[in-house]
């Protein structure tokens, strides 16, 4: 087991040694929140507007499959089963009605970046509030840290 010299509180004469530890997020691509401004600046409505239908792609494939892993790793965090609501809204199984990402391809360029936000901003929240559930609090929410695309709790 390897240890870290950690001073925690950064107290001074206060280091001790603390097992490491490692956080590793996955995702199925490395678009971030930033990549849609990266986008804006670089290339325009039109770069936004790649940007936007790919991660519609993925958001559609993840919706329309489920993620038992998330969700046992849940389970097991809490002690108990995962209702089927639940397991839909904040786990990210498969939605019993598609969401507009399914449509992306034939979605205007302004309908899925509205797609595209409504999506995020729920799947991030469901996200957010299945880590605080157990404890966790993410320390740096910055743009080029969080995933358009990612999966439930195991990202």
């Amino acid at each position: 087991m390897e240890t870290i010299l950690r001073n925690e509180f950064y107290q001074r004469g206060e280091d001790t040694q603390r097992v490491a530890g490692m956080l590793i997020r996955v995702a199925p691509s490395f678009l971030r929140f930033g990549s849609v401004q990266l986008a804006a600046v670089r290339q325009g409505p039109g770069g936004v507007a790649q940007v936007t239908k790919q991660a519609l792609r993925y958001i559609s494939e993840m919706e329309s499959a489920d993620d038992s892993s998330a969700v046992a790793l849940f389970a097991k965090a809490v002690g108990q089963s995962i209702d089927t609501g639940s397991r839909e809204r904040c786990f990210f199984g498969r939605r019993r009605q598609p969401s507009c990402a399914a449509e992306f391809e034939s979605l205007a360029p302004k309908a899925a970046m509205a797609c595209l936000l409504r999506r995020v901003t729920a799947r991030t929240a469901a996200l957010f509030a299945a880590w605080q559930s157990v404890g966790f609090a993410h320390g740096v929410l910055n743009t080029d840290n969080m995933s358009l695309v990612h999966r439930g709790i195991n990202t």
